[in-house]
């Protein structure tokens, strides 16, 4: 499922009035809404690995905040939105040459991926944070978070994953699949504009830890086109989670009518 990723993303928000998210908040109040604070890290940098601090407040449905690199101590400032459902969408400049954050909030706990346009070749990470002020009224699947792959078997057969596909994410929200799948390029695929990542799938629980995933987005990273990849695929996803490990398995059609038996294994960010 390695699709690649045009910069120039728009992250799809989607709120469900029927999601997980069993909350006693008036419909009117972002069960968010707060006082934010973390850390992220670049996986993917051509010049070198950086890291730095963030903080932010949600304000109904709206975030503001800043982020500070500990290299260079330079603070940025960046905004965006927050879903009831939690979903999360912060730009920093804007899609073409700022940093783009996206992911999820859940409980008292945040996480997610970004991409810094700021540098050429861009550079990719994950970031996550906590409320200050914890909430302990709200509700969430424990599937919900941002994990980071650490191996992959494809009918039965282990696959071999270079330090860069290690460096793979996925972000699941009560209504949205992210996947951050990069290839097995020693340099990560910023020759030939290989980088894969982000595809995009609704997503909808059917029973206990099965899920429906309809994919929605799927950019081209090489000039901006959607590539032509059936974006109305449908798959049947099953989650286990063992303490900080999520397992994923589903059945992947091939070109020639077979399916592939595909599972990962993640680790919680």
């Amino acid at each position: 499922m390695k699709k690649i990723l045009f910069l120039n993303l728009t992250f799809l928000l989607i709120s469900c009035s029927g999601s997980d998210n069993d909350n006693n908040y008036n419909n009117s109040e972002n069960p968010f809404s707060g006082e934010w604070s973390g850390v992220y890290n670049e996986t993917i940098d051509e010049d070198g690995i950086s890291s730095g601090t963030w903080q932010g407040t949600v304000a109904q449905n709206n975030f503001s905040g800043e982020y500070t690199s500990l290299e260079s101590n330079e603070t940025n400032t960046y905004s965006g939105l927050v879903s009831a459902d939690g979903d999360t969408s912060f730009t920093a400049g804007n899609t073409t040459d700022g940093a783009i954050f996206t992911g999820i909030m859940y409980g008292n706990e945040a996480s997610g991926v970004f991409v810094n346009n700021t540098s050429t070749p861009p550079d990719y990470g994950t970031w996550k944070g906590t409320k200050t002020i914890p909430d302990n009224n709200y509700v969430f699947n424990e599937f919900v978070g941002t994990w980071r792959l650490l191996s992959e078997s494809q009918d039965g057969f282990d696959l071999f994953l270079s330090e860069c596909q290690l460096k793979s994410t996925i972000v699941v929200s009560p209504t949205l699949l992210l996947i951050n799948d990069f290839n097995d390029s020693s340099s990560c695929g910023f020759n030939s504009c290989s980088i894969y990542s982000l595809e995009t799938w609704n997503i909808s629980y059917d029973s206990g830890s099965t899920a429906i995933i309809n994919q929605t987005s799927d950019i081209n990273f090489c000039g901006g086109e959607v590539n032509d990849t059936d974006t109305n695929l449908q798959l049947t996803v099953d989650f286990e989670v063992i303490g900080n490990i999520i397992n994923v398995s589903y059945d992947y059609p091939s070109s020639d009518g077979s399916t592939l038996f595909v599972q990962k294994t993640y680790e919680r960010i």
